[in-house]
C-alpha cells in the first residue's frame, strides 16, 4: 500500500523531471528577447500538479525551474528569479483556481474555463515581472523592458494555456476501454490528428511556396479544434491545442508560417500570442461542447425517466412494448407484462406525509429494479402503479417473479412496511397491442385487488363471529 509521504514523494520526483525536460527543451527551441522562452510549459504543468494532485509538491518546481533555466543558459540570477516566479504562480494560481474556478474540474465548464483564464493572466504576470526586474539590474533589460516583460508574459501564459488544460483533462477523465464498436471512432481520432499534423506541417512547417509562407494561414487549424471538439470529448481537444501549438513553435523559431518576420521578437510576440488565445479557445470550445452534450442527454433522460424512481416512464414503457412485441411476431417468443400496486400508499401519506410516501415509492422501485434482470423494462405507469415488461417469459415466470418481489418487499425492515399486488398479461393471448396488453393486465391487477379484499372481508367477519360467541 501506497502511503502518504510516499505518494507525495513520487509526485515531487515525477515533477521535478517533468518540468526540466520540458524547460531545456522550452530554452533549447529558442529564447526570445531577455532571455524569455517562448513557450514555457513547466508553469503549466506545476500548476496543473498543484492543483490536481498535491499541494505539497511545491519544492520541486522552483529546483527544476533554476535547473532548467540555469543549465540551459548559465544565468544563475534570471534562474533564480524564473524559480521563485513559476513557485508563486503556481501556489497562487492553485489556491485562485481552487477558490473561482472549480479546482481540478476547471475545464468542465465554459463559466470556469473563462475564470481560469483571468486567472491565468493575472499570475503570468509574476514571473514577467521578477525577470525584468533582474533584467533591469543587470543591465540586460534596461532599454525595451517592456517587450521583455510582454515576452515573458505572453510565453508563461502560453505555458498555463495548453500545459494545465491537458494535464487536468487528462488525470480527470476517465478512459474507457474500447470494444469493436469503437473501431470506427478509432480510425476517426487517427484521421484527425494525421490531418492536424498535417495542417501544422503546411502552416509552420515551410511546406508552401515562397510567396505564401507568410500568409494568415493558421486560422486553417480551427477548422481541426471544431472537428475535435464536435466529435470527441475535452481530451483530445486539449491534445489538439498542444500538437498545433508545439508545430507552432517549432516552426515560427525556424524561420517558417505567418509569424516569421526579420524581428525575433515580434514574431516570438505573435507566436505566444497564438499559442495562448488557441489553447484557451480550445479549452473552452471543449467545455461548451461538453455542457450542450450533457444537457441533451439529460433531456433525453427526462424525456423517458421517472424523475423520482429512475425507472422508465409511460413514453418509454410503450415504446420499449412496440419493439419487443415486434421482436416477439419475428421469433415466436413469449412476452409477458406485470403490473404491479403498492398497497396503502393514501395511508402511508395521511399518517407519515407525502415525503415518506414518495419514499414508499422509491423503495418500491429500488425492489423491482434489484429483482428484474438486465433484459426487463421496467416503468413506473403513474402514481403508486407500476409495469415490468418481461421479454422470452411466461405466465409461469412472470407469477415467479411477482412472488419474488413480494417476498423481498415483505423482508425489507425500512418502516413503513411495504405490501404490493400485481396482475399479469402475457402476449399472444390476452392482446397483440401495447393497449391491450396493459389493459388486460390491468384488468388482473384489479381482478387480484378484489379478490384480496374479498378475502379480508371473509377473515374480519369470521373473527367477528368469533369474538361474538365467546362473548
Amino acid at each position: 500500500m501506497i502511503t502518504r509521504p510516499h505518494r507525495l514523494r513520487a509526485i515531487q520526483v515525477a515533477t521535478f523531471i517533468a518540468c526540466v525536460n520540458l524547460g531545456t527543451l522550452a530554452l533549447l527551441v529558442g529564447a526570445g528577447v531577455g532571455g524569455a522562452s517562448a513557450f514555457w510549459l513547466p508553469g503549466g504543468l506545476a500548476l496543473a500538479v498543484l492543483v490536481r494532485f498535491d499541494r505539497q509538491a511545491w519544492p520541486a518546481i522552483p529546483l527544476a525551474a533554476f535547473a532548467a533555466y540555469f543549465v540551459a543558459t548559465g544565468d544563475w540570477l534570471l534562474a533564480i528569479a524564473l524559480a521563485v516566479g513559476n513557485t508563486l504562480e503556481a501556489i497562487l494560481g492553485a489556491a485562485l483556481v481552487d477558490r473561482v474556478a472549480g479546482g481540478a474540474a476547471a475545464f468542465r465548464t465554459a463559466r470556469t474555463v473563462f475564470r481560469f483564464v483571468a486567472v491565468a493572466l493575472v499570475v503570468a504576470g509574476i514571473t514577467a515581472t521578477l525577470a525584468t526586474a533582474v533584467g533591469m539590474l543587470t543591465g540586460s533589460a534596461w532599454t525595451g523592458y517592456g517587450s521583455v516583460w510582454l515576452t515573458w508574459w505572453l510565453g508563461n501564459v502560453a505555458g498555463l494555456a495548453v500545459g494545465t488544460p491537458l494535464v487536468l483533462i487528462a488525470s480527470t477523465t476517465p478512459i474507457a476501454m474500447p470494444t469493436w464498436r469503437d473501431a470506427l471512432r478509432i480510425l476517426e481520432g487517427a484521421g484527425l490528428f494525421v490531418v492536424l499534423i498535417a495542417v501544422g506541417l503546411i502552416v509552420f512547417g515551410g511546406d508552401l511556396p515562397w510567396n505564401l509562407r507568410t500568409y494568415p494561414l493558421d486560422v486553417l487549424a480551427i477548422p481541426v479544434l471544431l472537428w475535435a471538439a464536435f466529435r470527441f470529448s475535452t481530451r483530445e481537444v486539449a491534445c489538439a491545442a498542444a500538437v498545433i501549438a508545439g508545430i507552432a513553435v517549432w516552426g515560427t523559431l525556424q524561420g517558417f508560417g505567418p509569424f516569421s518576420r526579420p524581428d525575433r521578437t515580434e514574431s516570438i510576440i505573435m507566436l505566444q500570442a497564438f499559442v495562448a488565445v488557441m489553447g484557451f479557445t480550445a479549452a473552452a470550445l471543449g467545455a461548451v461542447v461538453a455542457e450542450h452534450r450533457q444537457a441533451v442527454a439529460s433531456l433525453e433522460q427526462l424525456e423517458t425517466t421517472d424523475p423520482l424512481t429512475g425507472l422508465s416512464n409511460y413514453r418509454r414503457l410503450i415504446e420499449m412494448l412496440r419493439l419487443e412485441l415486434t421482436r416477439s411476431r419475428r421469433t415466436g417468443r413469449p412476452i409477458a407484462v406485470l403490473f404491479l400496486d403498492l398497497n396503502g400508499l393514501r395511508a402511508i401519506n395521511d399518517k407519515y406525509g407525502h415525503l415518506m410516501g414518495s419514499r414508499a415509492l422509491v423503495r418500491m422501485a429500488e425492489t423491482i429494479r434489484k429483482t428484474c434482470r438486465s433484459m426487463d423494462t421496467p416503468a413506473r405507469f403513474g402514481g403508486d402503479e407500476f409495469a415490468i415488461i418481461l421479454p422470452e417469459t411466461n405466465e409461469v415466470g412472470g407469477y415467479a417473479l411477482l412472488a419474488r418481489l413480494s417476498q423481498k418487499l415483505a423482508a425489507d425492515t425500512e418502516l413503513p412496511p411495504l405490501s404490493m399486488c400485481g396482475g399479469l398479461a402475457v402476449f399472444p393471448r390476452d392482446g397483440d397491442s401495447p393497449t391491450l396488453l396493459l389493459r388486460a393486465a390491468d384488468e388482473a391487477l384489479y381482478r387480484t385487488k378484489d379478490a384480496e379484499a374479498a378475502g379480508r372481508r371473509r377473515t374480519a367477519a369470521i373473527e367477528e363471529r368469533k369474538t361474538g360467541a365467546a362473548s
